[in-house]
């Protein structure tokens, strides 16, 4: 039968035993900064058809939560229902970045012009323009 202190990783003597703990987490600076927003996605890759919540947006990605499992390094289409639009603005091509559960991060990768341009409108309404910190309000996604 092991000893019950080696199973709390202490020595027999009840001090604490070394214990060699390794922990590697990669992170990324992120080069403009997010605003909480709270608004409708559908994303599309493989024969997946998702939906879900973005929560933070910048000009380069977003943090969403989805009705469906995602893996890092997955290709989609994403459509984004900016509260300030009727239309739902096409993303052409995103990458998950990182996924947590059903929480993942998404990478614009390709992106019309056009929509590029109403993107970057949007978050100017949403950031402080002196500072360009987010706006401590919350944007509500329309049914």
């Amino acid at each position: 039968m092991r000893n019950p202190a080696s199973l709390l990783g202490l020595n027999s003597d009840m001090t604490t035993a070394p214990m060699e703990l390794t922990m590697t987490k990669l992170f990324t600076v992120r080069a403009d900064s997010r605003c909480a927003v709270r608004f409708a996605l559908r994303y599309f890759a493989d024969g997946l058809v998702g939906q879900g919540t973005v929560w933070d947006l910048s000009r380069h990605g977003w943090r969403a939560s989805g009705s469906d499992l995602v893996s890092v390094g997955l290709e989609m289409a994403v459509y984004l229902q900016l509260p300030t639009e009727h239309e739902w603005l096409a993303v052409d091509q995103a990458i998950v970045r990182w996924v947590d559960g059903r929480s993942f991060g998404l990478e614009i990768q390709r992106i019309d012009d056009s929509r590029r341009a109403r993107l970057e409108e949007f978050l100017a309404t949403v950031m402080e323009p002196e500072e360009g910190t987010a706006s401590p309000h919350i944007l509500s996604h329309r049914p």
